[in-house]
């Protein structure tokens, strides 16, 4: 089933697409953030939470909106990068499925600003590759993971990527260094300049000192459907990964390249949502990510599909179960 949809043309994957946006319309989102409970927001983040409820009849809207700026965006890299056929949107789709395991419009628009901003920074870095003076996509990289992480603060962490990238496509120039720091360095300079132009630099600093102290591995109590769909998810991102990283020796060194900064950008997601602690399942959408782009890679090159569609069947079950049943 999934491999039959992997090889139709771009129109049938559209008409698959468009039934996933009417299911993520007609039915309830789930609800992983209790009433009280705090959602471990950097103050832009909060900003945009705070924004969003003032005017709680966009939330929705807007939500969808970047929803599809993310699905799309990702799909366009990934033809950009030679990753994915060009005549596919496969990717976007696997992308919205997953996304149907996603709590609602306030909470999920933080997510999805900052994911775009972080989608930004992979096309930065993988157009890197082959660059004799990178130092402008460089900069763009990092100011992008900067601003995310004035959404999300463990999203900081994805300047490890950057760091690793300088390592798999051979950069070592000290100004390319220097360059990554400055670019994270810079928007955070500005952002206490604001605040003592506003006399809160103090706010401002114990703010950050309370999000340092809030990294944690502390995960929140799962229910019997929250883990079901979370041990399928993460069951079916495991196949498909290997499969993924399998493949990546019968492609050309840089389609190859690009592949483990995809892999990069998995792992560096799943480090940032379970430091997020209680925010864990809220942040899911990063992981969703690079997650769409193995699964459909796996649909399209494997041999025997009949795992993918039982795992796909189970899956999208466990979803439903989450959105019908909360």
């Amino acid at each position: 089933m999934l491999k039959a949809l992997a090889r139709t043309g771009i129109i049938t994957q559209m008409s698959v697409i468009l039934a996933l946006l009417v299911l993520f319309f007609v039915t309830p989102q789930a609800g992983f953030i209790s009433d009280g409970q705090k959602l471990h927001l950097a103050p832009f983040g909060e900003w945009i939470f705070n924004q969003l409820n003032l005017f709680p009849v966009l939330a929705w809207p807007v939500s969808v909106l970047l929803l599809l700026l993310n699905a799309f965006s990702f799909n366009a890299i990934l033809i950009k990068h030679d990753i994915t056929p060009r005549q596919s949107l496969l990717p976007s789709a696997v992308y919205i499925f997953l996304m149907l395991f996603t709590s609602g419009g306030n909470y999920l628009a933080p997510v999805l600003i900052s994911s775009l901003l972080l989608l930004f920074s992979l096309h930065s870095i993988m157009d890197m590759y082959g660059k004799l003076y990178p130092y402008t996509r460089i900069l763009n990289a990092t100011l992008a993971i900067a601003i995310a992480s004035m959404i999300f603060f463990p999203l900081i962490l994805f300047t490890v990527m950057l760091w690793i990238s300088f390592f798999t496509f051979r950069i070592n120039a000290w100004r390319d260094w220097v360059i990554s720091v400055l670019g994270i360095v810079m928007p955070f300079f500005y952002l206490a300049l604001l605040y003592l132009w506003n006399n809160n630099l103090v706010y401002g600093l114990k703010a950050y000192e309370q999000l340092w102290y809030e990294l944690n591995f502390s995960l929140p109590r799962l229910n019997v459907q929250e883990f079901s769909a979370i041990a399928l998810i993460g069951f079916w991102a495991i196949v498909s990964a290997s499969r993924f990283l399998s493949d990546t020796a019968d492609r050309l060194i840089s389609i190859r390249k690009k592949m483990w900064i995809i892999s990069h950008f998995a792992l560096i997601a799943l480090a940032s949502v379970l430091l997020s602690g209680s925010s864990m399942l809220v942040m899911l959408p990063l992981i969703f990510v690079p997650v769409s782009a193995m699964m459909s890679h796996a649909f399209a090159n494997q041999r025997r599909g009949w795992l993918h569609d039982l795992i796909f069947v189970l899956t999208f079950a466990a979803i439903m179960l989450n959105r019908i049943y909360f």
